[in-house]
């Protein structure tokens, strides 16, 4: 008997073989890939988006832990929206912790004197520090 025979791979690969047109198609799906993931990354940001990640679930249950948000800063014109879920810098003296944070969470009451109540979703009770404009990202 005689020993087998090693074929050529490079017909196999030639610009008319499957393994080139194999080759071509993973390539147009990675450079696919990556300019999707691109796009994603960066087009939030040209339209004026930000994102950020859920840390508590004083937002739920529309809004868990882990959960990516993707908000848009407030016109000025604009009165600030009751009920809706804002984005908004808690001052130091406003946490348990004593560390300045960024919160998410709904206006529930605009107060006669410019400032706004808010409350998590979750929450029984309001927060204790009501917040101005200015803190709303």
């Amino acid at each position: 008997m005689g020993s087998p025979s090693v074929t050529s791979l490079s017909g196999f690969f030639s610009r008319n073989g499957w393994g080139w047109f194999v080759v071509s198609t993973i390539a147009k799906m990675y450079l696919t890939l990556v300019t999707t993931l691109v796009a994603i990354a960066v087009l939030p940001l040209l339209v004026g988006w930000h994102g950020s990640v859920v840390q508590t679930g004083s937002m739920e249950p529309h809004i868990s832990p882990g959960d990516v948000v993707v908000t848009s800063a407030l016109d000025e014109n604009l009165p600030v929206p009751v009920g809706y879920v804002v984005e908004y810098h808690s001052p130091a003296s406003a946490e348990p912790s004593g560390e300045p944070r960024i919160r998410l969470h709904r206006i529930v009451t605009a107060v006669g004197d410019g400032t706004y109540i808010t409350a998590g979703d979750a929450n029984a009770d309001v927060d204790s520090t009501p917040i101005t404009r200015e803190q709303i990202i």
